[in-house]
């Protein structure tokens, strides 16, 4: 949990590290709870804004 921390503050350096542990809890919840089982080639693309804690999860599938 530690090293995670910390990658995360040295990832995004003007943010609060207590803003991106929410972030990241919000982005686990809202995957969690919109893709609870996942096909196979699919994928899940998340773009993170840590400045203003919003982030977008979009779905793709990989062409066979």
């Amino acid at each position: 949990m530690r090293i995670g921390h910390r990658k995360a503050v040295r990832r995004f350096p003007n943010s609060n590290g207590c803003d991106l542990e929410w972030l990241f809890r919000q982005i686990q919840e809202d995957v969690d709870k919109r893709f609870r089982f996942g096909d196979y080639g699919e994928e899940l693309h998340v773009r993170v804004n840590a400045t203003t804690c919003e982030f977008k999860i979009n779905r793709t599938y990989a062409e066979h």
